[in-house]
């Protein structure tokens, strides 16, 4: 894969509801998830926000730590090569320099190589998701694939809720993501 390809523009797809929900409880189970927050709220707005003002390929969703060492998951809209373009939390624009002590924080309070950084999403797969479904809130999710593997997902949901519209068609739901470990950039 050359770099410009690293983080691509497509990256995700959709997946049932009830699979995500049993890859879900799967991760929850799992011994060494059991202080990790599984679930976090994210904004519709921001993600929209930041995928057209920065024309970026995709959103990095990084697990984080404040100072005072509280959950505080945070965003960054990232071009094809990984590199910083904004950060964002579910409020609005954050300095780069609070992005990267939030991320920092988490690793240092998370030691162990298998706990989940973050994982990406690419722009085109996150905008259509959007439009084709109406969403207007998203739920980022922690999940553990059938093989072992840790992935994520985003829940979305329109004004009447979760949308599963059948055995023919896919959902609301995101995955199919990279995921951090195992790749892991130093931006």
């Amino acid at each position: 894969m050359n770099a410009k390809n690293k983080f691509p523009k497509d990256k995700g797809a959709p997946i049932r509801v009830g699979k995500a929900k049993a890859e879900q409880a799967r991760w929850k189970k799992n011994p060494k998830n059991k202080d990790l927050p599984d679930t976090f709220p994210v904004s519709v707005e921001q993600l929209q926000l930041h995928i057209e003002k920065y024309d970026c390929n995709g959103i990095e969703f990084c697990n984080g730590s404040n100072i005072e060492g509280g959950y505080s998951p945070v965003m960054a809209a990232v071009d094809g090569e990984g590199n910083l373009l904004a950060t964002f939390d579910n409020n609005g624009p954050i300095p780069i320099d609070e992005f990267k002590s939030c991320r920092e924080n988490w690793r240092e309070q998370h030691p162990d190589p298998d706990t989940t950084q973050f994982f990406y999403l690419g722009e085109e797969a996150i905008t259509t998701n959007i439009i084709d479904f109406d969403v207007v809130r998203y739920e980022a999710a922690f999940v553990e694939e059938s093989d072992g593997s840790n992935s994520a997902v985003l829940y979305g949901y329109s004004y009447d809720g979760m949308k599963d519209p059948g055995e023919e068609e896919p959902d609301t739901a995101l995955n199919r993501s990279y995921i951090c470990p195992p790749l892991c950039d130093e931006n």
